[in-house]
């Protein structure tokens, strides 16, 4: 149920749609799908354990700081926001394009505390916590880290509030939703 659950906002969209619905109807669905807790919480729970990190170790720290941070976590028994999926057992290929706008794009010097996120930290933290979750918690069949683990921290970093964060994400979700529509119709593809 819960990988079900973690897709469920990109098929209920194409579930809906695929009964041949109304656009109205399949933003709908899609988008209510994606606004729930386990989605929407992800993302907004990454980005506080980004945060909360950044606030304990500062602006400049080791890569031995990031590891002691984030085996405390661990052993206190606190889950790391960001880091394992419950269908991929690969690095989430989304995070990939999303480390290249960060490599090719410098972090803006933040005005003031606005931005209190590093995304070079959290790109290095993203290259040590899965090694470390894979010593200490075996049973995790996957600690890489995953789409959450950096999209709306970049988002925030470059300028975008906070709570527009996941509407400027379901825009993006309703793109995709309308071009599914599209081509379900202009093929006939079955009801799924």
């Amino acid at each position: 149920m819960a990988s079900f659950n973690v897709i469920n906002h990109f098929f209920k969209g194409l579930q809906v749609n695929s009964a041949l619905t109304d656009p109205y109807s399949t933003l709908s669905a899609g988008l209510i799908a994606s606004s729930g807790m386990l989605h929407g919480m992800a993302i907004h729970n990454s980005m506080n354990f980004n945060k909360a990190m950044m606030v304990v170790l500062g602006p400049n720290p080791t890569d031995i700081d990031i590891e002691n941070y984030a085996l405390k976590c661990v052993v206190s028994g606190q889950i790391l926001p960001g880091y394992g999926h419950a269908v991929l057992h690969i690095v989430d290929s989304h995070l990939k394009w999303i480390c290249r706008f960060v490599t090719d794009h410098p972090t803006p010097l933040p005005e003031s505390t606005v931005h209190p996120v590093s995304l070079e930290v959290i790109q290095c933290a993203n290259t040590i916590i899965p090694d470390l979750l894979r010593v200490h918690l075996p049973k995790i069949k996957n600690p890489a880290q995953n789409i959450d683990a950096l999209s709306r921290s970049t988002m925030h970093t470059y300028g975008l509030d906070v709570d527009f964060i996941l509407p400027f994400m379901a825009c993006g979700h309703a793109m995709g939703f309308l071009v599914q529509s599209i081509w379900d119709k202009a093929l006939s593809l079955p009801i799924e």
